[in-house]
């Protein structure tokens, strides 16, 4: 069997809490390798990077469960992925900028 192309196919036999809680437990899966991605400031652009070997691992990750009785591969579940190590990147060049602005601009306010 392949990929089911259809978004959020696999979330429709779940009820709300547990689908947000699973989406948000992939989302951070690849999160720290975002983070550190950015961290290292790579050569090239590191949300490129960063969703490029996110994308392939969990491609690779969801089409391995298609071996499994009950399990199927979801290209929704390969998004969440992805869009946690964009996020991470984001987090550790942006965020950063923005938490520290946020910092300095508290610690001089009157």
């Amino acid at each position: 069997p392949g990929f089911h192309l259809v978004p959020f196919l696999g979330y429709y036999d779940n009820n709300w809490f547990p689908a947000v809680s699973h989406v948000i437990e992939m989302m951070l899966i690849y999160f720290p390798f975002g983070f550190a991605l950015g961290l290292a400031r790579v050569d090239r652009p590191a949300v490129r990077v960063a969703l490029t070997l996110v994308v392939v691992a969990a491609a690779t990750t969801e089409y391995a469960q298609s071996w499994f009785v009950g399990r199927h591969p979801d290209v929704t579940d390969i998004a969440f992925h992805a869009l946690g190590g964009v996020l991470g990147v984001w987090f550790s060049h942006r965020g950063t900028e923005l938490f520290e602005e946020a910092r300095t601009g508290a610690v001089t306010a009157p």
